[in-house]
């Protein structure tokens, strides 16, 4: 998981950190060595690999304009032939979008329909391209001058892309390299205990939450992921699906919001003390709110009056 350092929504306009993540098919083919794609596929109960763009428009008639649409989610967006009609889409009804892609399987004429839907819609607010790298964690791309040609006609034609690898150098497959794109450095995570790996990119791992967790992402817990088959999961790091909190084909999004699995989670993470019931307690990008976010007022507090910390 990438650790997003930029927040780049228009100002001006009325659009909230949080977001609706697009999974647009589930078994990614990319293969990335930091994406637990295993718990996907073992805990995705559907027969419905690809989101189509009908479902897609029916789970988007009841989500508030003021979310991002983000296409990322599990999986490289472009692995679905209807990508890039669901962002057409989604920009036409008036939503801030973002991309995260690998330009797995993007072809000249697909980059230069993104290209014209950055330039015509300002609310195509965020752009993000992950490079095949030195290291070889993409497995399942290959880089190919059909590749090639169609990333450096994205670089050469928007100024305001974001590049990043996957590689402990920060460091591109040696051809990207000769396109002189600078990649900007990224904080990987093990997707709140999802992923097991010995890649040393990886560097926060084995969180524990002893406190009361409040998201960084989101205080609400509502920068949720949906799936092919309308289902939505907590977030982008619930590869597991341990937590399905509606689905968006069966249920208005407001619905969701005041649903038991939400309530659940709220109310647990307004509790002290560890436990594994809600996925927050091993994700490193939950936070604490508590007097003793400090490990060694913590340990002194757990010395002292360890009741107060629910231990």
């Amino acid at each position: 998981m990438v650790q997003d350092p930029i927040v780049n929504i228009p100002a001006n306009d009325d659009i909230s950190s949080d977001k609706l993540e697009i999974t647009t098919m589930t078994g990614c083919p990319v293969m990335c060595t930091i994406c637990p794609q295993e718990n996907l596929k073992e805990n995705y109960n559907s027969d419905e690999k690809y989101l189509s763009l009908e479902n897609f428009k029916k789970a988007l008639s009841t989500v508030p304009k003021n979310l991002l649409i983000n296409f990322a989610g599990y999986s490289e967006p472009f692995a679905n032939k209807e990508c890039l009609s669901m962002i057409e889409y989604a920009l036409e009804q008036g939503y801030a979008v973002g991309l995260y892609t690998t330009l797995y399987k993007v072809t000249e004429d697909t980059a230069k329909r993104l290209i014209e839907l950055k330039k015509q819609y300002k609310t195509f607010c965020r752009f993000y391209i992950h490079l095949a790298d030195s290291s070889n964690n993409m497995p399942g791309f290959k880089v190919t001058p059909e590749y090639l040609n169609v990333l450096s006609l994205i670089d050469t034609s928007l100024n305001d892309i974001v590049y990043m690898t996957m590689d402990e150098d920060n460091q591109p497959n040696i051809e990207i390299t000769k396109l002189n794109i600078e990649p900007t450095p990224w904080i990987y995570l093990d997707r709140a205990g999802n992923l097991n790996t010995d890649n040393p990119v990886i560097k926060q791992k084995h969180w524990k939450n002893e406190f009361i967790v409040e998201c960084v992402e989101s205080k609400t817990h509502n920068n949720n992921n949906l799936l092919p088959n309308g289902d939505l999961s907590l977030c982008c790091m619930d590869y597991g699906l341990k937590h399905i909190v509606g689905n968006l084909l069966k249920q208005s999004y407001q619905e969701i919001r005041e649903g038991e699995e939400l309530k659940r989670i709220k109310e647990s993470n307004n509790t002290i003390g560890f436990h594994t019931d809600v996925l927050c307690r091993t994700c490193s990008v939950s936070k604490d709110r508590t007097p003793w976010n400090d490990e060694e007022v913590y340990e002194m507090v757990k010395q002292t009056n360890p009741d107060i910390l629910g231990l």
